[in-house]
């Protein structure tokens, strides 16, 4: 790989633009005010289950030199383990019961039933740009990035991945697909779609999935049961890309800094025990996409985040490598290898709070081995054009 990082993924973009904004730092880039909700019931459904545990081990007054029989709750309960794995299944429980999907979001990923209603205005063209329909790509060509939440904007920073993408990659395209019909309109918008390798396309979930391990997945709507629907949507759409187009796919919180086409089929460790799906570089005729998808869909947790994502993806690549038990290192598999953390995840995501600190930023730098501000040298203009915003 060299001594320099083909790319630093920043996992917690979303983070700073809340935290900028004085809002609360999420554990990812959430899209819907769901991703708000769960974290609470569950901490909620935890602490009564840490409560009653630790009722059973309170100091008792003894009697007759032993405590006192209340340990009648001990008997019930035998470990604090126990005791938690019932409180977490009560959640659960509770989520599937009780959880509704936003209506809006169901209409983006099952358009269908949102086009019985009446017609759509007329749109204003100069404030408004329809996303068109994806021309012809070709195989192994591309570097897909995705909207998946329905949001009718793209934010500067995620405008950064894709012109430091297209910035490192003049022979390829760089495909964004977004769910939302329309998009609205910034001079940063019409600047970067003015060059040649940059594709503004409609994430169209239904042919998407059609003819392949996820149809059937799609038509059960089991996205819907997860807090995090439009997260997991991205999961399956990102593997679904790559089956039938091949070529490199990237979050958008990622910054390119030199070419990825060179590399090897393949992803990034982001720990010692787990491959992050951040960046993704599998061609079309490998079997690994098709893997991760038959993973996905057979073992599909909607009440766990990172279940279908990064745990697909580690699930698949260390058992094609043979691997057993941590700690994973740099492995080639033959058709495909496992990169270090240095190559996209110098900064792991526990600690996007770095990104936050004015004292740590010589120490950042000096983990993605830089010497300047990475958008200043990466994605200029939409540094330059988010202003405040960025």
């Amino acid at each position: 790989m060299g001594e320099e990082p083909a790319c630093w993924s920043r996992r917690g973009s979303e983070q700073l633009a809340a935290a900028d904004r004085g809002g609360p730092a999420l554990p990812h880039a959430n899209r819907d005010a769901a991703a708000l909700v769960l974290p609470y019931w569950r901490s909620g459904m935890m602490l009564m289950g840490y409560s009653f545990s630790l009722l059973t081990r309170w100091p008792w007054p003894e009697v007759d030199g032993r405590a006192a029989s209340v340990n009648v709750f001990w008997d019930l309960v035998t470990a604090r383990a126990d005791c938690d794995l019932v409180a977490a299944r009560v959640c659960r429980g509770l989520v599937a019961a009780w959880w509704r999907p936003d209506p809006a979001l169901v209409a983006v990923f099952y358009p269908a039933a949102a086009e019985r209603g009446p017609p759509p205005a007329a749109v204003d063209s100069e404030r408004w740009l329809t996303v068109p329909v994806a021309p012809p790509l070709p195989p192994d060509g591309c570097i897909f990035l995705l909207e998946t939440s329905g949001r009718r904007h793209i934010t500067p920073r995620e405008w950064c991945t894709v012109e430091s993408a297209a910035s490192a990659h003049p022979s390829m395209l760089v495909v964004l697909l977004a769910a939302a019909p329309r998009l609205r309109r910034s001079a940063l918008t019409d600047r970067l779609l003015e060059r040649n390798n940059i594709i503004l396309a409609r994430l169209d979930f239904g042919s998407l999935f059609a003819d392949t391990l996820f149809e059937r997945w799609y038509q059960s709507r089991a996205v819907l049961r997860s807090p995090w629907p439009a997260v997991h949507m991205s999961d399956a759409v990102r593997v679904a890309v790559l089956l039938h187009h091949g070529g490199i796919y990237l979050d958008t919180d990622v910054i390119v800094r030199r070419s990825l086409a060179a590399l090897d089929d393949g992803a990034g460790l982001e720990s010692e025990r787990a491959v992050a799906s951040g960046v993704l570089k599998f061609s079309r005729d490998s079997a690994v996409p098709r893997l991760l998808a038959s993973c996905l869909t057979e073992g599909y947790d909607p009440y766990n985040w990172g279940h279908n994502g990064p745990g697909v993806v580690t699930k698949v690549l260390i058992e094609g490598c043979g691997l057993r038990d941590p700690p994973l290192t740099i492995t080639h598999c033959g058709n495909y290898t496992i990169y270090g953390r240095q190559c996209f995840y110098a900064i792991p995501w526990e600690n996007w709070s770095l990104f936050l600190e004015l004292d740590a930023r010589d120490a950042v730098l000096e983990r993605v081995n830089a010497r300047t501000c990475l958008a200043e040298q990466y994605c200029p203009w939409s540094l330059q054009q988010g202003g405040a915003d960025f």
